[in-house]
Parts: structure tokens; C-alpha cells; sequence
């Protein structure tokens, strides 16, 4: 580990379990190239018809590479700090499972914020986890498609309309808006 610019400290970059030579990584994912004293550019990339999916990535031996994967990769490589759902499981677990893991495991922002690259706000998920919407439901906050099939339920149940209501008694919590 090197410490940098006073309190800031450094570990060498590692990807997919390999050192990235000359370049090191702080917590906060800031890359600094060794050779040159350089700290590497960072760019907002990301897909605007993706749910607005943006993240920090820099230039890494001619490759564009998301900051925030290499902060995890390098301070909290996966086989330590496991998906929390994995974690009792992970040291019995057969080699293949834990290879899988790590080549379809995502790394979550834990707060609001995507672009906050600070590995401790950080954590390894599933893809599933790490969906927009699957996060919107678990805080009960529904989607906006499951607010228009209630919506659309419910006109479709006043149209055919009966004397007793539009909606099921029993239904009414669930189709409540």
C-alpha cells in the first residue's frame, strides 16, 4: 500500500485478479499512473435510455474501464467480502460456483448517488440486485409500469362495472393507488 498526497492511500490496480501495471487505486477510485505521476481522467459514461445508468471510467492500458469496478476489484476483491446473500455459504462453496460469481457479479452504489466511487459506499451484487427497479420495490416504491397496469386495471373494472363496485373488496388494498 502507498500513501499519497497525505492521507490518501494507494493499492496497485488488480482486474480480474491480475495486477494492472503501472497503476495504482485509492478508495475514493481515483487512478494515479506510477510512471508518469499522472492522475488518470475520469469520464461520465453511461446510457441515458438506461434508466439514466452512469458511472465513472478512465483509460487503462488502451481499455475504458469502469472506476468503481476497479476500486472493488483492488480494496474489496469479491472472495473476501462476498454478496451478502453468499457470505456463510462462500468458503464451502466448489471453485466453478465462486468463478461464476465473480464474472456475473455487479458492483452496487449503495447510496443514491452512481457516480460516488467511494468503496465503502459500495458492495458486490447480483445483476438482479443491482436493478433500478427490483431497489424501487424493496423501498415500496412501485414502478411506474406496475402504477399504469393498476391504473389500467381499475378502468377496466369500472367499464364493467357491476352494482356491488368496480373493484373486488378483497382487491382494494392491492389495486389501491
Amino acid at each position: 500500500m502507498i500513501t499519497l498526497f497525505g492521507e490518501e492511500k494507494y493499492k496497485p490496480v488488480i482486474r480480474f485478479g491480475q495486477h494492472e501495471e503501472p497503476y495504482v487505486i485509492s478508495k475514493s477510485c481515483e487512478v494515479i499512473n506510477t510512471k508518469t505521476g499522472r492522475v488518470l481522467k475520469q469520464s461520465l459514461h453511461g446510457n441515458k435510455n438506461n434508466y439514466n445508468n452512469t458511472y465513472w471510467a478512465c483509460s487503462i492500458n488502451g481499455r475504458t474501464i469502469a472506476s468503481h469496478r476497479l476500486g472493488m476489484e483492488t480494496w474489496k476483491p469479491i472472495d473476501q467480502y462476498p454478496p451478502e446473500q453468499l457470505k456463510d455459504d462462500w468458503d464451502d462453496a466448489p471453485e466453478s460456483f465462486k468463478q461464476w460469481v465473480r464474472d456475473t457479479a455487479w458492483v452496487d452504489h449503495l447510496g443514491d448517488k452512481e457516480t460516488e466511487n467511494h468503496v465503502d459506499k459500495m458492495a458486490w451484487v447480483t445483476p438482479r440486485d443491482n436493478c433500478k427497479y427490483v431497489k424501487e420495490a424493496r423501498a415500496g416504491n412501485p414502478s411506474t409500469a406496475e402504477l399504469n397496469r393498476r391504473r389500467r386495471l381499475e378502468r377496466n373494472s369500472i367499464k364493467k362495472g357491476s352494482k356491488q363496485g368496480s373493484v373486488h373488496p378483497d382487491d382494494v388494498e392491492y389495486y389501491k393507488i
